[in-house]
């Protein structure tokens, strides 16, 4: 945009000139700001959501075993004592 009106027309050569230097280091500014913004973002945004995915399907897999052991007769406890998550042995309760 800065490099269109390279010879503004004399009436608005005044606002032209103050103008122009505020709009670029304002352009800089956002740009730069931008770009921080987002690939900081994206360094931790990216990482937390594949380890909720990956939470996720660690629970199921954790269900799936703790319903087979309890198919085979182990107790809560014992399934305790062997280091499954109480999140995969009860059912959660929502009030």
């Amino acid at each position: 945009m800065f490099f269109l009106l390279t010879n503004p027309p004399p009436l608005f050569s005044t606002a032209w000139s103050t103008a122009s230097p505020w709009g670029f280091l304002a352009y800089s500014k956002l740009t730069y700001t931008g770009f921080l913004l987002s690939t900081t973002l994206f360094v931790t945004l990216i990482p937390l959501i594949m380890e909720i995915d990956r939470e996720g399907q660690t629970l199921k897999l954790e269900k799936l075993q703790v319903s087979d052991f309890k198919a085979k007769g182990y107790t809560d406890n014992q399934l305790l004592q062997m280091g499954f998550s109480e999140t995969a042995l009860y059912n959660p309760s929502v009030l």
